[in-house]
Parts: structure tokens; C-alpha cells; sequence
């Protein structure tokens, strides 16, 4: 059984067909890029993997079921998500930032991953700080750390290392192996 998959998937979003007759399945260990042009559907994709683009001929599975019929909360504890858009509304500190990946976990265990999650990415003196507060790269990482974070086997990522300088870049793909 693959963690994820897309299989024979299409989706409309506003009228516009962003994926169609798509095939993707992945296995718990990989490492997989999609790479391809601007508007070739990447981000859709992740994000019918998601269950936050729907689906309007085929289906996507995580862990062996249709995210169409997974609450929110089962999808939340299945996979971990890092969006394109790299913006937060709130001036939060990082630490709860990344605590937002454990909703469900009592708030002291929620807060102790969390700093365990930032010191992974090396991101743990930015804990207090608040995220309004840092530059782009800072607040990467600690958007990388919340998606790490998540409790679920899948990891979906969309271009995890913009805005990252070349030593970051290099740290968060090597720890991204490693996971």
C-alpha cells in the first residue's frame, strides 16, 4: 500500500482544469521531486494529495484512503504540509508557530516537540521570537520545523528550501533526508 497517491486525477479550481488524468504514488521512505514550468499543476497536486483542492474524477489516498472522505483532523495527523506562500497573519513566536502542527497534543508536550522540531533546523534561538520579526529564511525554517513537526508518516513540501541561503538550502535538504 503507497502512503500517498493521485491516480487518474483530475481537479477545476474556478473553471480551470490545474491537474488532469494524473498518476503519482509514492512509498513511505522516498524522496521525491516534481519538477516542471510554472502553472504545470505541482502545487495542486500536493494539495489534492491534501484534500485541499478537490477532486473531480479519480482519487487521492493517504495512508490507503480517500482524502475526500478523511475529516480536517485525519488529514492533519496523516501528513505534514509546507505551503508555497510563506506568510503568517499573526506576529506569533516560532515555538507557536510550530506547536500549531500538534493541535491535539496537550499544550506542555505540543510545546516541547515544537522546540525539539526548531532545534532539528537549527532554528531554536528563534523560539521567542516573533515571526513578523524575522527575515524570509528565518521564517522558513521555522514553517519547515512546524511541517516536520506533524505527526503523520507523509511529508509534502512545496519548495522547501526558498528563500534560503546556500548553506541552509544544504542543511534543510540533507535533514530532509534523514527524516
Amino acid at each position: 500500500m503507497s502512503l500517498a497517491g493521485l491516480w487518474q486525477v483530475e481537479a477545476v479550481i474556478r473553471g480551470h482544469r490545474v491537474l488532469n488524468g494524473l498518476d503519482l504514488g509514492l512509498e513511505a521512505g522516498e524522496v521525491v521531486g516534481l519538477v516542471g514550468r510554472n502553472g504545470a499543476g505541482k502545487t495542486s497536486a500536493l494539495r489534492a494529495l491534501l484534500g485541499l483542492v478537490p477532486v473531480t474524477h479519480g482519487v487521492a489516498r493517504l495512508q490507503g484512503e480517500d482524502v475526500g472522505l478523511l475529516s480536517s483532523r485525519q488529514r492533519a495527523e496523516r501528513a505534514g504540509y509546507l505551503p508555497q506562500e510563506r506568510r503568517i497573519a499573526w506576529n506569533m513566536p516560532a515555538v507557536e508557530v510550530v506547536a500549531l502542527s500538534t493541535p491535539f497534543l496537550p499544550g506542555p508536550e505540543s510545546r516541547r516537540r515544537a522546540l525539539g522540531a526548531l532545534r532539528d533546523v537549527n532554528a531554536d534561538h528563534l523560539a521567542d521570537r516573533g515571526v513578523a520579526d524575522m527575515s524570509g529564511g528565518e521564517r522558513a525554517r521555522v514553517l519547515i520545523a512546524r511541517a516536520v513537526n506533524t505527526p503523520g508518516q507523509a511529508l509534502l513540501l512545496d519548495e522547501p528550501i526558498a528563500g534560503l541561503d546556500p548553506d541552509a538550502q544544504h542543511f534543510v535538504l540533507t535533514h530532509l533526508r534523514s527524516q
